[in-house]
């Protein structure tokens, strides 16, 4: 049973396997985005662990400024996991946010950027 369960998810995901196009010119974003609740944070701190493994250095940015607990959250998911997290709770524009993360992405030589968003 669970290997048709399988089967069919990977037959209705597409089938192939598809690998994350790193930028030459660090760092490569990544954008987190779907409904509310869907565990975009949780996936957040997962990939970046995982890239961590593989030899990146990434960084977690709070661009969800909508939830309340969104940034607390993604900043003890980064403590667990010794990974980075940028957040700038007094600004409530998301782009200038992400902005000031690519910065401090490339002060800090971090080269993959994951931006946990609210949507």
């Amino acid at each position: 049973m669970v290997k048709i369960v399988k089967d069919e998810m990977e037959e209705l995901l597409g089938g192939t396997t598809s690998k994350i196009n790193f930028t030459p010119n660090p760092p490569t974003v990544i954008m987190l985005i779907g409904l509310q609740g869907s565990g975009k944070t949780t996936t957040a701190g997962k990939l970046a662990n995982i890239l961590r493994k593989q030899g990146k250095k990434p960084l977690l940015v709070a661009c969800d400024i909508y939830r309340p607990a969104a940034i607390k959250q993604l900043q003890v998911i980064g403590a667990q996991l010794n990974i980075p997290v940028f957040a700038n709770e007094g600004l409530k524009d998301v782009v200038k946010i992400a902005k000031l993360a690519h910065s401090e992405a490339i002060s800090k030589l971090n080269d993959v950027i994951i931006l946990d968003t609210a949507r």
